[in-house]
């Protein structure tokens, strides 16, 4: 997070977008995808966490990302993710 702030400026805000938990017999998962809103921008994010008991084990972030890797409705963020430059 260092590294972003110091590119695209202070972290001004997070907004969850999007969340989807799985809950099957071979995979218990919550991907959860948010906006996050920098000075000079906005960018994609999404956290994975898979359960193998009532304990969350973090499999996955990426920062920032496309829509189609967190998962979620590319209209879910029209006008929402601004390019940093």
């Amino acid at each position: 997070m260092e590294t972003l702030a110091g590119k695209h400026g202070r972290l001004k805000s997070i907004k969850v977008i999007d969340e989807k938990f799985v809950d099957g017999e071979s995979e218990k998962s919550l991907k959860i995808a948010m906006v996050c809103e920098f000075e000079k921008g906005s960018l994609l994010a999404y956290v994975r966490f898979e359960f193998s008991t009532v304990r969350g084990h973090l499999l996955g972030f990426s920062i920032p990302c496309t829509a189609e890797r967190a998962g979620v409705d590319p209209s879910k963020i029209e006008g929402l993710v601004t390019p940093v430059p």
